[in-house]
């Protein structure tokens, strides 16, 4: 099954606990669900569509879940508050979304204690974008989805 907008709307209430109200976190006629789909549409690999689908009826497909995963990733990156909720900006300011990561932290010490990350190969490669994905749960998500199925889906 391909990926679609009320699928995504299913996905923001029920996954990542967004609120489709009046009052709520995010208004009924808000266009932003809609252009975070299309452009996860427009950045997942339509190949995914071909990996088989071994779930069981009414579970969402690998494409399904990697579009739905992106798109709320771009959501919550970019979503505006419905006032007087503060919603996507407390999201924003929890995960620490508004500040410039250029990379992932490998090691970090101090006088008394040291540690070391390991730095998977995969990491050197990851786009700009893709180090911002790593921002949310759902940006992982998709990039695990996007990893986990081969070099061919974007991911090396």
């Amino acid at each position: 099954m391909n990926p679609t907008l009320a699928g995504f709307l299913i996905f923001i209430v029920n996954v990542m606990g967004i609120t489709i109200a009046t009052p709520g976190n995010l208004s009924p006629a808000s266009p932003w669900p809609g252009w975070a789909f299309a452009g996860s549409m427009n950045t997942v690999n339509p190949l995914l569509a071909n990996v088989p689908y071994l779930a069981p009826v009414g579970s969402w497909t690998v494409y399904q879940w990697a579009v739905y995963n992106l798109a709320g990733d771009i959501l919550i990156n970019y979503a505006p508050n419905q006032a007087p909720d503060t919603f996507f900006s407390d999201q924003r300011a929890s995960l620490n979304l508004t500040n410039f990561q250029p990379g992932v932290v490998t090691a970090a010490a101090d006088q008394g204690t040291s540690s070391t990350l390991i730095d998977p190969e995969v990491m050197k490669g990851l786009t700009i974008s893709q180090l911002a994905n790593l921002g949310t749960q759902w940006g992982r998500n998709y990039l695990g989805v996007a990893q986990s199925v081969g070099t061919n889906w974007g991911l090396t």
